[in-house]
C-alpha cells in the first residue's frame, strides 16, 4: 500500500481472516473490527460493483464531465493546441469531484498538478526501489500525498455525520458514498495519518 506506515502495513499482516464475510476456519475468534481485508473487500464490492452506486457514480461523472463541455459551446471555435491536456484537464476534474467531491479543489486548488506528476511515478514506487536512488520519484508521490492528507482531514472538519448527507450517493465534502464509507473505515479502524493520506491518494489516482 503506497503510503502506509510500517505500524499499519502490521495490521494487515496480522490479518489472516481472509476477504469473506465468514472468517476461514481457525479465525473465528478475532474480533470484527480487526478484520481488515473483509471490511476493505466489503466496501469496494458494495460500492463499486452493485448497480446502484455505479449507477451513481456513472450519473454524478455524466454529470460533471457535461459541465467541463459546457465550457466549449456548440457553434463557437476554440483554439486546443494539444487535445490530450484538454481533456486530461476536463475528464480528470469530473472524475475526481465525482469519486471525491467537490471539496477537494477547496483544500488543494493545485490538486490535478500533483496528481498527474504523481501518476507518472506510481509505477516506479509500486516496485519499491530505495529512496536514495530515486529521491525525485518520492518527493513528487510524497507532495501528493501531503495534499491528499489535506484533503482527507479538511472533509472529515467539516462534514455533519449526523446530517442528512451521511448516506447520500454524493455530495460536496466528501463525494460519492464510495469514498464517505472507506474514511470511515480507515477512521474506526485507527490508520495513521499517513496510511489514510496514500488510501485517499490512491484513490484519487484510480479515479
Amino acid at each position: 500500500m503506497v503510503g502506509a506506515t510500517p505500524d499499519d502495513l502490521a495490521k494487515f499482516a496480522r490479518d489472516k481472516t481472509g476477504r469473506l464475510p465468514v472468517p476461514l476456519p481457525g479465525t473465528e475468534d478475532v474480533p470484527e473490527s480487526e478484520r481488515l481485508w473483509s471490511k476493505m473487500h466489503t466496501i469496494m464490492h458494495t460500492y463499486l460493483a452493485q448497480t446502484h452506486h455505479t449507477n451513481a457514480l456513472a450519473a454524478t461523472y455524466q454529470r460533471f464531465f457535461s459541465e467541463q463541455l459546457e465550457r466549449f459551446p456548440l457553434g463557437e471555435w476554440r483554439e486546443a493546441t494539444v487535445m490530450g491536456d484538454v481533456m486530461k484537464q476536463a475528464m480528470a476534474e469530473a472524475a475526481v469531484v465525482s469519486l471525491l467531491g467537490k471539496n477537494v479543489f477547496d483544500a488543494v486548488p493545485d490538486v490535478l498538478r500533483l496528481f498527474w506528476e504523481a501518476d507518472k511515478v506510481l509505477g516506479t514506487v509500486l516496485y519499491g526501489p530505495p529512496r536514495w536512488a530515486f529521491p525525485d520519484v518520492y518527493a513528487k508521490m510524497d507532495a501528493y500525498h501531503e495534499a491528499m492528507g489535506r484533503v482527507y482531514q479538511d472533509a472529515w472538519a467539516k462534514f455533519d455525520w449526523d446530517g442528512p448527507d451521511k448516506d447520500a450517493d454524493w455530495e460536496p465534502i466528501f463525494g460519492s458514498r464510495f469514498f464517505r464509507e472507506l474514511c470511515q473505515w480507515m477512521k474506526r479502524s485507527e490508520f495513521s495519518p499517513r496510511t489514510c493520506a496514500g488510501l485517499t491518494g490512491v484513490q484519487g489516482i484510480v479515479a
